[in-house]
């Protein structure tokens, strides 16, 4: 019963969803970090218990990601607000010395969560940071950028779990910026 409702999750997901064709079925690598409430989250972890993982990538100062990150709220509502088969986690981009940190640190990413009405978990700065360097942001760069191939800044992946082996698990959608959900 469970593969039914898993794969009833990802066709119901697609068929919300605009759909890009580039890089689906691309891997990507592990990532470990903590969320911005301070939880440890490993994405192979999630693979391995067969879920499916929206990654929504955002910065506090984008007019997209503004008006995208309530659509994403929408879905983690829908499906369970992370306790079901699919995990939604909301991975802010601008590193703290990137140009814009005024207000992208953990106080802004807070505000940017209440003004836009998001509760589902995000991976801050605090405990994601290594020599200075954004973990969250080195692993846009290393392993999601790189499956796109046209330099463009993906807003939302979708991964689909491969629960033999996670290094397998894939791609099965992502968009730039143009999401939309049925009515």
């Amino acid at each position: 019963m469970k593969k039914i409702y898993s794969l009833t999750l990802v066709a119901l997901l697609v068929s919300t969803l605009s759909i890009a064709q580039t890089g689906l079925g691309s891997t990507v690598g592990d990532l470990t970090i903590k969320t911005h409430d301070g939880k440890d989250f490993n994405l192979y972890s999630h693979f391995k218990s067969g879920r499916a993982v929206l990654l929504d990538l955002w910065w506090v100062e984008c007019f997209n990601c503004k008006v995208w990150a309530p659509k994403v709220e929408q879905l983690y509502l829908d499906y369970g607000k992370n306790e079901n088969e699919l995990f939604v986690l909301g991975l802010n981009m601008t590193d703290p010395d990137g140009n814009k940190a005024a207000t992208n640190d953990n106080a802004g990413i807070t505000k940017f969560k209440t003004d836009e009405g998001v509760t589902y978990p995000d991976a801050g700065f605090e405990g994601n940071l290594d020599g200075g360097r954004s973990i969250v942001r080195d692993y846009y760069w290393s392993d999601i950028n790189p499956i796109f191939g046209n330099g463009s800044f993906a807003q939302c992946v979708l991964l689909m779990p491969d629960m033999t082996d996670a290094a397998k698990s894939s791609v099965i959608w992502f968009d730039y910026g143009a999401i939309h959900t049925a009515a």
